[in-house]
C-alpha cells in the first residue's frame, strides 16, 4: 500500500493512504488535498494510479510541482520522492516489496572501517561548520517520520547519495524496521544491502566504508551484480545504545568516499541519534498528557459518584471530605437519608491506590446504592457486600469499611466494621473521645460467608459529634518517616469538637498537612462528620 507523508510547516505530518483513484491537490473546496496558500492553483496537480505504481502529473500551475527539488510536468513517484507545491511538503513511501530494503551477502568484499563509535573524529573546518549548521535542524522535537525522511534527504545532499535508507532497531534479536527509503537512481524503489555491514555497525559499532574499484579492495561479482560504487554505513548511537543505522551508497561511477566522508556521515548519524531521542521524549510527553487527560476524566467521573450535597436540615450536620493521594481515589464515602430522621453513613477503602483502586470503589458504590434500604441493617449489609466483592476480586484485592446508623430522634448510633478504623465519637469539653467498643470483622473481599456484628452506641445528651474516617489520615507520614497517628488525630479532633462539622475537616486536614510538610501524600484522606446539636 502507498501513501503520502504530509508534513507540516511545524514539522509535524499526517498519513493519506493511496488508493485506485486519482488524488487531486489544489486550493479549491472539494479537492482531496486542500492547500491554503494563495500562490498554488485552484487544482494544481493530481497523483494518478498507473499499472506499476503512481504518476503525478501538474494540471498547468503556475508555480509549479516539484519532485525532489526538480520541477516536473509529470513523473513517476519512486518510494522516497519529495513533493513540494510552495509550503506544501510530503514525502511518497510506498510499502511494495519493491520499497523494501532487502539483504544479502557481498561474497568476500571487503570493507574499510573506521573503528568503534567512540572513536575522534577529524573534520575540516567547512564540514564542522557544515554539521553546526544542520545541529538544530536534526535535532529539533518532531515525530520520528518526519525527522528520519529530513535527514535522510541532509545526508543524500551532502554526501552525495544515490540510494538510502534508515534502519531502526525493532527489540533485541527482532530485526530492523526500515521506515525511509531513498532511490534517486533505481528502475524500483527496493535496496539491497550488505548483511556484513548491517551486522558491524550494528553490533560492533563500526564506520563502515566500500570504496569499489580502490586497489586496496577485492571487488566481488555480487558487487558487481548489485552496480554499487561506494557504499557508507553508519550506526544510531546514543549514551551507548545502538538504536540503528543509517546506509548510503552510489551507484554511478564517481569519487570514492573518504574516512573524513565517513566520520561527517557518523557526526550526522549522531545528532539524528539526538533527535530520535528527543522524539522519543516527545511521545512519551504527548503519552503522559494523554493520560493526564485521562485521569482527570475519571477523576470527573469519579467525582460523580460521591454525593452531590449532603442532608441538609433536620436533627444533623454533615461535612465530608476526600483528598486522593494520587490523581483518582481508592476511597469512597456517602451519606444516604433514611426514613423517621435516621442516615447511613459509611466510609470505604479498597487496597491500592489509582485506577484500579477507584474501578473497584466504583463497583462497591453501585451495590451500596443498590442494597441500601430504609431497614439499613449495618452488618447485614456488610456481609452482603462482602459476598459481591469476594466475587468480583481474586483475594488479591480487598476493601475496608465502617457503615454507621445514625438514629438522630433517638440519639442512637448503630455502628458494623470490615477491617477499618472504627468511629470516633467526640464530646465538646471532653480530652477524649467517647469510650466505645466496637467488633472489627474481615475487609470485604478476604472471606466468603463471614459474619459482621453491630454495635449499638447510645450518644449523650448534648452536642456530640461522629468522625468516620480512612487510615490515609491517621498514616500520614512526614520526612521522618514518622505517621500523623491516633493520637495527635485526638487531640486535633478534640480541639475542634465544639465547631460545625466543616470547620472540624478542615481543622484535622490542615493539621494532617503541616505535620507532612514536604512529604508526599502517599495514600487518600477521606472523611465523613455528623454532628448532632
Amino acid at each position: 500500500m502507498a501513501h503520502l507523508l504530509v508534513i507540516m510547516p511545524d514539522r509535524s505530518n499526517s498519513t493519506i493512504t493511496l488508493g485506485d483513484r486519482p488524488i487531486i491537490i489544489g486550493r479549491e473546496f472539494g479537492c482531496d488535498i486542500r492547500l491554503e496558500q494563495e500562490s498554488a492553483s485552484r487544482r494544481h496537480a493530481r497523483i494518478v494510479p498507473v499499472e506499476h505504481g503512481y504518476r503525478i502529473e501538474d494540471l498547468g500551475s503556475v508555480n509549479g510541482t516539484w519532485v525532489n527539488s526538480r520541477r516536473v510536468e509529470s513523473a513517476m513517484l519512486r518510494s522516497g520522492d519529495r513533493l513540494a507545491i510552495q509550503d506544501f511538503e510530503a514525502l511518497f513511501i510506498d510499502d511494495n516489496p519493491a520499497s523494501r530494503v532487502t539483504l544479502s551477502d557481498l561474497g568476500t568484499v571487503r570493507l574499510h572501517s573506521r573503528g568503534g563509535a567512540q572513536e575522534t573524529l577529524e573534520l575540516s573546518h567547512r564540514r564542522l561548520k557544515s554539521l553546526y549548521d544542520l545541529t538544530s535542524r536534526l535535532t529539533a522535537l518532531r515525530d520520528i517520520p518526519a525527522l528520519l525522511d529530513d535527514a535522510l534527504t541532509i545526508c543524500c545532499d551532502t554526501l552525495g547519495f544515490e540510494r538510502g535508507a534508515v534502519g531502526l532497531r525493532k527489540g533485541p534479536r527482532q530485526g530492523l524496521d526500515w521506515p525511509v527509503v531513498r532511490n534517486l537512481r533505481g528502475a524500483d524503489g527496493g535496496l539491497t544491502l550488505s548483511r556484513t555491514m548491517l551486522r558491524r555497525a550494528l553490533e560492533d559499532g563500526e564506520r563502515l566504508i566500500y570504496r569499489g574499484e580502490d586497489d586496496e579492495f577485492i571487488a566481488t561479482q555480487s558487487m558487481v551484480d548489485f552496480k554499487i560504487c561506494a557504499a557508507m554505513c553508519v550506526p544510531l548511537v546514543y549514551e551507548g545504545e545502538v538504536l540503528g543505522v543509517i546506509y548510503g551508497d552510489r551507484v554511478n561511477l564517481g569519487r570514492t568516499y573518504t574516512d573524513e566522508d565517513s566520520d561527517f556521515f557518523f557526526a550526522l548519524a549522531c545528532q539524528v541519534s539526538v533527535g530520535l531521542a528527543n522524539a522519543r521524549l516527545l511521545e512519551e510527553h504527548k503519552q503522559h498528557l494523554r493520560l493526564e487527560q485521562e485521569i482527570a476524566l475519571a477523576r470527573e467521573t469519579q467525582q460523580l459518584l460521591f454525593p452531590k450535597s449532603l442532608p441538609q436540615g433536620g436533627k444533623a450536620q454533615f461535612a465530608a471530605v476526600n483528598v486522593p493521594g494520587r490523581h483518582i481515589s481508592g476511597d469512597h464515602y456517602d451519606v444516604l437519608p433514611l426514613s423517621g430522621d435516621a442516615f447511613a453513613l459509611l466510609v470505604a477503602d479498597v487496597t491500592g491506590k489509582g485506577i484500579a483502586a477507584s474501578l473497584l470503589g466504583g463497583s462497591l458504590h453501585g451495590t451500596i446504592r443498590a442494597t441500601m434500604t430504609d431497614a439499613c441493617d449495618p452488618a447485614e449489609l456488610l456481609a452482603l457486600w462482602n459476598e459481591v466483592i469476594c466475587g468480583v476480586t481474586d483475594g488479591m484485592r480487598f476493601v475496608t469499611c465502617v457503615l454507621l446508623r445514625l438514629d438522630a430522634a433517638a440519639r442512637r448510633a448503630t455502628v458494623a466494621v470490615a477491617g477499618h478504623p472504627p468511629p470516633m465519637i467526640l464530646v465538646p469539653g471532653e480530652s477524649r473521645p467517647l469510650n466505645v467498643q466496637v467488633a472489627v470483622g474481615m475487609p470485604l473481599g478476604v472471606q466468603e460467608n463471614h459474619r459482621y456484628a453491630n454495635t449499638t452506641i447510645d450518644l449523650p445528651p448534648g452536642p456530640c459529634t461522629l468522625l468516620l474516617y480512612s487510615d490515609g489520615v491517621t498514616e500520614a507520614k512526614n520526612t521522618a518517616r514518622d505517621e500523623f497517628g491516633d493520637d495527635r488525630l485526638i487531640v486535633t479532633a478534640m480541639a475542634a469538637a465544639d465547631q460545625p462539622p466543616q470547620e472540624l475537616l478542615a481543622r484535622i486536614e490542615r493539621d494532617v498537612r503541616a505535620f507532612a510538610g514536604d512529604c508526599p501524600q502517599y495514600d487518600d484522606i477521606t472523611m465523613v462528620a455528623a454532628r448532632l446539636a
